[in-house]
């Protein structure tokens, strides 16, 4: 989207008489791109426009230069102080900026295709040494707290944001009943501060359990280099997405920084309904109870994936009726804890006439240092067929697998690498 800045009040009226003088072209497009900014009626600015919001403070601020009110005119000397309002003021494909701060806000739905942006939208929240530290070099952060977000409709984006909505759901987009198309939904950059036992991110497009990939209508939803810090020893879900597809998971961290380990399900992927096109690349993932949860997998990949210090890298029952494709390569899983991380995949239904169903694990390192007491079993790939299934091809080639430590406590018949 580019952001063109108008003057105050400058609408499609104004244009309209300017274009009935001569030479208008020559004179009037300069002016439109060089402008200083625009606060005219919500329904007739020409162009995106871009709103401001700031707290009770100006600590750490980059956009605003004053403390916020919605009696202001929501520019940046002159911001809006809640979100709501910005909200309301906007048209679809504004930009709210949020400055630094926080932000304590009721539940609300998102009902414009607005860009929602944080201090932090041009800065990862990862460290790039080190995906599982955080990046020292964030700005002052914009904190959206104690609420549920609900896009309400297509062309969402939320960048470089935090959200810390304590024992909620942080963002909750569920079409369950509807006939809706929503999509197009954009998730960078923020960082999730999770202390809560239901799921974090919830996406359920329209239909149900059933539902063919042929018949999916939301479509388009991308999280990109997020952080999701998991603090309470609460067990939950961080992703949990459904009926949907076209689907981007790319160079997110899932981390702990308190000390409920190995509680948290990553992802949850199918589980009320089918998932097609799903892209699950370059993320890291330390101390979670699973990386993958699963039963509804069209065509899915995962490569790049770093996974440590997890109990099971994946539990999935595959149980869509038409043919998939599911392609598990070039990760890595570092078990060197102790504990190992068992692939765990069934695939079940697929029976649908000419259908063909693929499952591949391929050039994947595992590595396993066993520790006396804690190690007691190394199994990696558990790999199960149903007879059902139609023109199955399983390939499970190129893997490195490396044993080390001490497997005193590792039975014979607990060593099956596949």
């Amino acid at each position: 989207m580019l952001f063109v800045d108008v003057p105050v009040n400058f609408t499609k009226h104004h244009l309209k008489i300017a274009l009935s003088m001569k030479k208008i072209i020559i004179l009037i497009f300069p002016f439109i791109l060089s402008a200083l900014y625009a606060s005219a009626s919500p329904g007739n600015v020409l162009v995106p426009a871009k709103w401001y919001v700031n707290n009770n403070s100006l600590t750490g601020d980059i956009f605003t230069t004053a403390i916020g009110n919605d009696g202001n005119t929501g520019t940046s000397a002159s911001p809006f102080a809640t979100l709501q309002f910005a909200m309301g003021a906007a048209q679809a494909g504004d930009s709210i900026f949020i400055d630094a701060g926080t932000y304590v806000t009721a539940d609300f739905t998102i009902t414009k295709g607005v860009n929602f942006v944080g201090t932090n939208y041009k800065i990862s929240p990862n460290n790039p040494a080190d995906k599982l530290s955080a990046n020292p070099a964030i700005n002052a952060e914009s904190i959206i707290s104690g609420a549920t977000l609900t896009p309400g409709t297509s062309n969402i984006s939320l960048l470089g944001l935090m959200f810390d909505a304590g024992n909620k759901i942080v963002i909750n987009f569920d079409n369950t009943g509807t006939s809706n198309s929503i999509g197009n939904f954009r998730f960078i950059k923020n960082r999730v501060k999770m202390n809560a036992s239901v799921s974090q991110v919830v996406i359920i497009g329209t239909g149900n359990t059933s539902t063919s990939a042929a018949s999916l209508v939301n479509s388009i939803f991308e999280f990109t280099d997020n952080r999701f810090e998991k603090f309470n020893a609460s067990a939950n879900k961080t992703l949990s997405i459904n009926l949907v597809k076209n689907v981007t998971l790319t160079d997110n961290s899932f981390v702990v920084t308190g000390t409920a380990f190995r509680t948290q399900a990553a992802l949850d992927i199918g589980s009320a309904g089918a998932v097609d096109q799903l892209v699950v690349s370059n993320n890291v993932v330390d101390q979670a109870s699973y990386f993958l949860l699963g039963s509804r997998f069209v065509i899915a990949t995962f490569t790049g994936n770093i996974i440590s210090r997890t109990p099971t890298t994946m539990q999935v029952n595959n149980q869509v009726f038409e043919g998939s494709d599911f392609q598990f390569n070039n990760n890595v899983i570092d078990a060197s804890s102790g504990i190992n991380s068992s692939i765990l995949f069934m695939r079940i239904s697929g029976g649908a006439i000419g259908a063909s169903n693929n499952i591949t694990f391929e050039n994947n390192t595992i590595n396993m240092t066993a520790i006396p007491a804690v190690t007691f079993q190394l199994v990696n790939f558990n790999v199960n067929i149903i007879s059902s299934v139609v023109h199955p091809v399983v390939i499970i080639r190129g893997n490195k697998i490396t044993y080390s430590g001490n497997l005193s406590s590792v039975e014979g018949q607990n060593i099956r690498p596949i």
